[in-house]
């Protein structure tokens, strides 16, 4: 085990991985600042990128992205009360509060440092689950990994935010989408009517950039000002901030902790992780009494900015080990692992070891890398803000264009992208999650593939009744049935 964490730490150490690393931090913060677009945008924007490169180097880049766009949101939530993303609404209740206070430096700096120290926990908890999980994964069957890829799709749609109903309904919808083209069981083309546009598939990028870039775009140009017209004013603090993380090392534990094992449940994301980590460190402060949450604590910053790091590493848990998406970002990077033919879950804890390894170390780096660019470019990635929002759009959309077309010029892609921008919008619009979507969707080929091989080999009530398939039924009946009993007893 030892000489395959040593190799992978060898293959980073190539000049070329490292340098395709730093693009994708400086990018991930950049697109961390811009309202909306979060970790799933910067990953869609930067796959079209990896046709062209080596299987280390793309994933190497695609890693540092997803590893730091939380780090660089809590920008603009604090020094001007806007939120990158919607998990970082958090930091309005404190962070906004201590920089409306001068105190703007010190919270951010409190922010980067807790944010890499919850990243670097959940890889952390990645490195000792994995020789645990091996024994066990690879041990599965066709009916297990069919049960938890269900599971995936079921749970992503059922925790996610907004209505359940409209999370199962928009899942569906994906898997729908996912199973357009030839069939991988018996080579027959589906829901294709005629077009040889179809015959592939739906192309992973092109939905990705629609459903959540181009939609993100459309949003923005609906608002025809700049994100703030306020003065950028960092305050001071940043050598205090160093020391809150010193003075409060448990609320950067708990948060790591709370972090890493909402990462481990598809689809309950960062919002939720973000808000259940605060609430946490107010209830640590109130037992204390020494709480003020709300008028500037740099608990309520340190707590949710450890966990939302922390979601992101410790959703590639179950990427990884079992193929099952932990979120958005990692569907997509999930999609990136395919292409270079290889498959996450059981078969990857024994065919590609070295690269699980690979992406820990690749995920710590930048983690590390992330908040010392996040210190040095804080001022000027504030700056953006003031920048109105159809010239971000100009800028952005026809990047996204180009970025669908990775093969010849084909119009369909044009008017297929345009298409998943509308349901996109029409989804934030409605408040209808689309994380669901682009998970169930990555998850359709792999689900008609092991059902197939599933109820091939094995009677019903063969299958149904193994250990581990009777616990995902059990989780999966529990998830529905005891919401239906709370809302029965209110």
């Amino acid at each position: 085990m030892m000489d395959i964490i040593i190799s992978a730490l060898g293959q980073l150490a190539d000049p070329t991985v490292l340098l395709f690393l730093l693009a994708g931090v400086v990018i991930g913060i950049i697109i961390g600042v811009i309202p909306g677009l979060g970790g799933t945008g910067a990953v869609a924007v930067l796959m079209p990128f990896i046709f062209m490169l080596e299987p280390n180097q793309a994933i190497a880049m695609i890693i540092g992205a997803v590893a730091v766009v939380h780090t660089s949101d809590v920008i603009t939530s604090v020094v001007l009360g806007i939120p990158g993303s919607a998990s970082a609404s958090v930091f309005l209740l404190d962070g906004y509060k201590m920089a409306q206070k001068g105190e703007g430096a010190r919270a951010l700096s409190a922010s980067f440092i807790a944010s890499t120290i919850g990243g670097l926990f959940g890889i952390v908890a990645l490195t000792l689950v994995v020789p645990i999980a091996k024994p066990i994964v690879t041990s599965f069957g066709s009916p297990e990994i069919f049960s938890l890829i269900v599971a995936g799709v079921f749970l992503t749609a059922m925790l996610s935010k907004g209505n359940m109903t409209k999370g199962l309904m928009v899942a569906l919808f994906g898997l729908a989408l996912g199973f357009v083209g030839v069939s991988p069981i018996s080579a027959e083309y589906r829901f294709t009517f005629g077009m040889e546009s179809l015959s592939d598939g739906l192309n992973l990028v092109v939905v990705a950039l629609g459903i959540f870039g181009l939609a993100e775009m459309i949003s923005l140009i609906a608002h025809k000002t700049a994100i703030s017209n306020q003065k950028v004013d960092l305050g001071a603090g940043w050598r205090k901030g160093f020391r809150d993380i010193l003075r409060y090392p448990f609320d950067v534990l708990r948060g790591s902790i709370v972090g890493t094992a909402v990462g481990f449940l598809p689809g309950v994301g960062s919002t939720a992780g973000a808000w259940l980590s605060y609430g946490q460190a107010q209830a640590f402060a109130s037992r204390k009494g020494d709480s003020q949450f709300g008028e500037g604590d740099v608990r309520g910053v340190i707590a949710p900015s450890a966990a939302s790091n922390g979601i992101e590493s410790g959703a590639l848990i179950p990427t990884l080990i079992f193929g099952v998406p932990g979120a958005a970002p990692f569907a997509l990077l999930l999609g990136v692992l395919l292409v270079f033919g290889i498959q996450p879950g059981p078969a990857m804890m024994t065919k590609h070891l070295d690269l699980v390894y690979f992406i820990v170390w690749a995920f710590a780096l930048a983690s590390i890398a992330g908040a010392v660019l996040s210190f040095a470019l804080a001022r000027p990635l504030a700056r953006l803000s003031f920048v109105p929002f159809p010239i971000l759009a100009a800028a952005l959309i026809p990047i996204l264009f180009m970025s669908g077309f990775q093969g010849p010029i084909d119009l369909n892609t044009f008017y297929m992208m345009l298409f998943f921008g509308l349901i996109g919008w029409l989804c934030k619009a409605c408040d209808i999650p689309r994380a669901p979507f682009l998970i169930a969707f990555v998850l359709a080929e792999p689900l008609e593939r092991y059902f197939f091989l599933t109820v091939k080999v094995y009677e019903p009530t063969q299958w149904m009744t193994r250990p581990f398939v009777m616990v995902v039924i059990f989780i999966l009946v529990a998830a529905v049935v005891l919401p239906l009993i709370q809302s029965h007893l209110k």
